[in-house]
């Protein structure tokens, strides 16, 4: 009773970790050069056209909050819990690790997603990108020191990561309603279930849960925590300063980033009206 408890408790623990690192994904904010793009989109954001009390047109983006009170909220106690908690362990992380260690880790973890993205390419039908995302794995875990150097990446063979909320957007489902989640921040409800289904797309969970390998499952959880942190902190920030209203400028960049990447483009290379938001 109590085994099955501890690995119900580390599912449960896996999948909130899958939307927040989803959501951070999609919501990563202009570097600090951009503060003319960033007050930009935070004016645009922040006078949307309303259709009727749930729906909010944002360009020709449709967006759907009827739990905006909630959600508003939760994003005010995920401020304060970030305030607290995140940003402080995350100035300590960057003060250890220099930045050459840090990408390293970030190009690990980002590699032991493959199988994640192998199979959603699959499912979705796209055998070009499925024998990239092979072809990648491969190279790098053997020519990059176990997916530390992204050698792929160096050669010019770039990847969007694909997941299975995006494998449902291609089979035609919709956004659903946007949600923000306790400490998980910004999701929909289609982008949360797809978090869920691709634990099981995941070879590394399921050896994780196991009773004799957890730390293995806890080691990771706390390395992509601080990597994803680290990944968004500057540029979060500095949206935050150049944003009338914070919470409508985050919401309207989850879909916009959203809708780039389910249509296989790469939302820093401008094809839509938002700032740079790559990490790079």
């Amino acid at each position: 009773m109590i085994k099955t408890l501890r690995s119900s408790v580390r599912i449960f623990g896996t999948f909130a970790l899958c939307v927040v690192l989803g959501a951070c994904s999609t919501t990563k904010a202009p570097p600090s050069s951009s503060y003319a793009d960033a007050e930009a989109t935070a004016e645009a954001t922040t006078t949307p056209n309303k259709t009727d009390d749930d729906v909010i047109m944002v360009g020709d983006i449709e967006i759907r909050d009827p739990l905006e009170g909630y959600n508003r909220a939760v994003f005010a106690l995920n401020q304060g819990l970030d305030t607290v908690i995140f940003e402080p362990a995350t100035k300590v992380y960057r003060t250890i690790v220099p930045k050459i260690a840090r990408d390293g880790v970030h190009n690990f973890l980002e590699n032991l997603k493959s199988p994640v993205y192998l199979a959603n390419e699959i499912l979705q039908g796209d055998w070009e990108d499925a024998g990239l995302v092979t072809k990648r794995f491969f190279v790098n875990s053997l020519a990059g020191i176990g997916g530390l150097v992204d050698v792929s990446g160096m050669n010019g063979e770039t990847y969007l990561p694909e997941d299975f909320g995006q494998t449902l957007a291609v089979w035609g489902a919709g956004d659903g309603v946007y949600i923000v989640w306790p400490i998980l921040g910004p999701s929909s409800s289609r982008d949360s279930f797809g978090r869920l289904v691709d634990l099981g797309f995941d070879p590394l969970f399921w050896y994780g849960i196991s009773e004799d390998h957890e730390a293995i499952g806890y080691i990771r959880t706390g390395m992509t925590i601080l990597d994803t942190k680290d990944q968004v902190m500057d540029g979060m920030n500095d949206l935050e300063k150049n944003s009338l209203d914070f919470y409508a400028a985050v919401r309207s960049i989850v879909y916009q980033r959203r809708g780039a990447l389910i249509k296989d483009f790469d939302p820093g290379q401008g094809t839509f009206s938002i700032p740079d938001y790559e990490d790079e």
